[in-house]
Parts: C-alpha cells; structure tokens; sequence
C-alpha cells in the first residue's frame, strides 16, 4: 500500500476552510485542491467530503448566500470530475445532482 503524504490531508483540511471564502477565486482554487485531495485519499474520504461540504450546506439553499452555493458548485465540479467522482456512492450522488439542479435555476 502507498504511504500518502502527510500533506495531502492537510492540504484538504485547507481546502474545507478555503471554500466558503468571499473571494470567488479562492473558493474555485480551494475546490481545486479539494478534488485532487479527494482523488489521492479515496473514495470513502470524497463520500464524506461531499456530505460534508455539499449536502449538510445544502440543506436549506433558500437561505445560503451566493458565496456557499458557489462553494457548493466548485466542489461539485472538481470532486465529480476527478476519476474518483465515479466511485462516489450513487445515493450520495442523487442527492448531490438533485442539488445541482437546484443550483441551476436558482437566481
């Protein structure tokens, strides 16, 4: 088995922090490294990031401001885009394309 770099966790925690930033270019470079983190440490850890940082913020997307449902966007982007967005658990995906859709057509 590959011994991962330490940084690699690091850099996701980082990531986690860095994407809800005002900055929209800072929350697509936190997204970024959110998706090769999620690649590198494995399907079970993108499962839970996507719980984490798009199912549990999207909850109540009526009331998230623009920034969380960017945020949400980005990581759905670079996490499902990675080879490792077609190991994500299909129910989790559900949910997560119901949000994207919802994302979609909101204002």
């Amino acid at each position: 088995k590959v011994k991962l770099a330490e940084s690699v966790p690091s850099s996701l925690d980082a990531g986690k922090e860095l994407i809800l930033h005002e900055d929209d270019g800072i929350r697509e470079s936190a997204a970024k490294v959110v998706g090769y983190a999620c690649e590198l440490l494995g399907a079970d850890e993108a499962n839970s990031v996507m719980e984490e940082l798009v199912l549990d913020h999207a909850s109540n997307l009526s009331s998230c401001s623009a920034e969380v449902k960017h945020g949400i966007a980005c990581i759905c982007r670079r996490v499902l885009s990675r080879p490792v967005g077609a190991k994500v658990d299909r129910e989790i995906y559900e949910s997560i394309k119901s949000v994207i859709l919802t994302l979609m057509i909101d204002d």
